[in-house]
């Protein structure tokens, strides 16, 4: 355990949200944003560059008339297709792809290295390695009995297929994003594309977001459990009861499109502007400290084929609901485009905001040594208070407490008799059978 500034309080591994929101996008819009990095925004910008280099009449702009005769903008889909969500069932590196390219990439990359050195704590650098470890196969199960599946029969449950039953993955360029999913001039390393074949793909694999669960996901720290996941009990988390009247089942978030990334990174979703209470609302659920929110205004260009997406990233602490010290940047597709094509030398812009961002991850939570005013007496205090909220995950709570005997700002006693009062003789009995055996 460690104490993580950003947080304000010690954690285990702390856990990171990725959403994107439209804040502005067509009425009944359905299409590719053209993400950064991706093949579609390359060639429409081509197409567009071609035209008004052709043009030769003096103060013309190659544009045509919104309204006019010959328009060789997108026309209106109203077909049936038009009306579902298109990466309904990706995973989440694909969904990221498909929204931010190489802006969510890099990003997922910058992230991915700073587990594996370490620099966000120990937990998170030892799920790192795990996750990158292969999994077992096996080829027993020839004849691939569905009621009796093995690890790399094709049934799912296993990391090298499409796993708990989902589609394959689809072939490379179907999806316009950097690296696996487009052939456009960013520099994405494709690692994140799993559909369960990727690295920290969507398989059913130690860290793999299968896609049926709650979080998509069978680890504690991918899918957010909670305690009863980790102590194997009766009330481990599982999918919302669809059919259940009772109130507190009707207050809860709903986490099924909830997708595993890589070990404490999930993918939230894509929202609407009207939507963030509910973004909100799943944040705390999948026990999410920071969320990375990429804001997004979708405009549809007049003439071409061409999507005009600008794409700002905030940095937000869940709990308290305010921003970390990061200042964003808009960034936009076509102007980064054209910065690409120029082939002129300096810092590409989406590098230098993946940077700025993670530079504030970094002071937020990087481990600091335990604050000075933090005292015995406030330790107490502090977790009296939040044992007295009976929360209905106390996790959290157990981690915080622990640390603070291990500190010794907390006696033994102290510290059991907070357990007990969180989760009862027997779950305190269960948690201490649990820690001897491992």
């Amino acid at each position: 355990m460690n104490w993580v500034p950003g947080l304000s309080k010690p954690a285990l591994a702390p856990r990171i949200g990725i959403a994107v929101q439209y804040l502005e996008a067509p009425l009944q819009w359905k299409g590719s944003p053209m993400p950064i990095g991706s093949d579609a925004l390359t060639k429409a910008v081509d197409t567009m560059q071609q035209k008004e280099a052709a043009d030769q009449n003096i103060g013309a702009t190659g544009r045509m008339n919104k309204f006019g005769r010959g328009r060789t903008g997108p026309t209106a889909n109203f077909s049936e297709s038009a009306k579902t969500d298109p990466t309904a069932n990706l995973s989440g590196p694909q969904q990221i792809s498909y929204y931010l390219g190489d802006f969510g990439e890099w990003m997922l990359e910058a992230l991915q290295e700073r587990m594996e050195t370490g620099d966000y704590g120990r937990v998170m650098q030892d799920l790192a390695q795990q996750a990158a470890r292969p999994m077992p196969r096996t080829r027993g199960n020839v004849g691939g009995d569905p009621n009796n599946p093995q690890p790399g029969d094709g049934t799912g449950g296993d990391s090298g297929v499409a796993g708990d039953g989902g589609p394959p993955p689809p072939p490379g360029g179907q999806f316009p994003g950097g690296g696996q999913f487009g052939g456009g001039r960013g520099r994405g390393r494709g690692q994140f594309g799993g559909g369960g074949r990727g690295q920290f793909g969507g398989g059913g694999g130690q860290f793999g977001g299968g896609g049926r669960g709650q979080a998509g996901g069978g680890d504690q720290f991918a899918a957010g459990g909670g305690l009863e996941a980790i102590l194997g009990g009766d009330n481990a988390s599982g999918p919302v009861r669809r059919w259940s009247n009772r109130a507190a089942a009707k207050e809860r978030a709903d986490l099924s499109h909830v997708r595993s990334i890589m070990p404490c990174i999930v993918w939230l979703g894509k929202i609407d502007k009207e939507d963030r209470e509910g973004l909100d609302k799943t944040a705390e659920a999948a026990d999410v400290d920071i969320l990375a929110l990429f804001e997004m205004r979708v405009r549809q260009a007049r003439s071409e084929s061409l999507i005009n997406a600008t794409t700002t990233l905030k940095l937000i602490n869940v709990k308290t609901k305010k921003p970390i010290g990061y200042v964003p940047e808009p960034i936009i597709n076509l102007d980064v485009e054209k910065w690409r094509q120029k082939g002129v030398k300096g810092t590409d812009p989406v590098e230098k905001e993946v940077v700025k961002a993670v530079e504030a991850l970094d002071k937020a939570l990087k481990p600091a040594p335990l604050p000075e005013a933090v005292t015995a007496e406030r330790a107490k205090k502090r977790i009296a208070d939040l044992v007295a909220t009976k929360p209905d995950e106390p996790l959290a709570i157990l981690v915080e407490a622990r640390y603070y005997a291990a500190k010794g700002l907390l006696s033994e006693q102290e510290y059991m008799d907070a357990a007990k009062e969180l989760i009862g003789e027997d779950g305190y009995a269960r948690l201490a059978a649990r820690a001897k055996e491992e």
